[in-house]
């Protein structure tokens, strides 16, 4: 089984490299479930990382329906990122009434010509999650990051079984969301090839300031026990 790691700190690119991770997914602010990171953050880290990235593309936190404005700006994003040689891109958008916005998602494609492109956990506030993963494999997507539309993947385990089961080798289902050593090889024993998770903890602040917010960095003991029992 392969893992796929969110990282949101440089500090933590480095540390992950001595780690038996199969790629990283960077971004910034977990506290609100990761949004883009800077072109100079992904210069460093590409620099520093001989595991592959994928770079999370979500413009601002809340719903995924953007304006205009916004969808511009994403591609322009992308743009930039795939010609950084980044190894994929993570992004993803709804329509007002929770469905694929499907010319939108296929100018996505249309740009990252050669990597992979994998829809987000918009995916899990979707209307019709099995017709929009037809659709996703028919615009030529890699993966779906997912949690099953539960509030963790564990719970959502058996809507993943059945979209994996669908998807065969057409697109990956990649399970995430609150997946730790004590469920982990719930995921293995049902074929999943891949997971995500973040095994974060909370940072301590060094200091009182007036813009005080949660932090979080890497739990490499956790990150670690994961390995081992994926690993085996």
């Amino acid at each position: 089984m392969k893992i796929e790691v969110c990282i949101n700190r440089l500090e933590d690119v480095q540390r992950i490299q001595s780690l038996a991770v199969d790629r990283i997914e960077l971004c910034i602010e977990l506290t609100c479930g990761g949004l883009t990171p800077s072109l100079a953050m992904v210069e460093q880290a590409l620099a520093m990382s001989t595991i592959p990235i994928h770079v999370l593309v979500r413009p601002r936190s809340g719903d995924f329906m953007y304006s205009k404005v916004m969808i511009s700006g994403m591609k322009k994003t992308i743009e930039q990122l795939h010609d950084l040689g980044v190894a994929g891109i993570v992004t993803g958008a709804l329509t007002k009434d929770e469905n694929l916005p499907i010319a939108v998602l296929k100018s996505f494609r249309s740009i990252v010509s050669n990597g992979a492109l994998y829809f987000h956990r918009a995916f899990d506030e979707l209307n019709a999650p099995e017709i929009a993963l037809k659709q996703l494999i028919d615009l030529g997507y890699d993966g779906v990051l997912t949690s099953g539309q539960k509030s963790t993947a564990l719970e959502g385990i058996h809507s993943l079984k059945r979209w994996k089961d669908y998807a065969k080798k057409e697109l990956t289902i990649l399970p995430g969301s609150g997946i730790n050593a004590s469920n982990c090889l719930a995921f293995k024993s049902k074929g999943f090839e891949w997971i995500h998770l973040s095994a974060k903890k909370e940072m301590e602040s060094s200091c009182d300031s007036l813009f005080s917010a949660k932090q979080y960095q890497l739990d490499q003991a956790a990150l670690s026990q994961v390995i081992k029992l994926v690993k085996a």
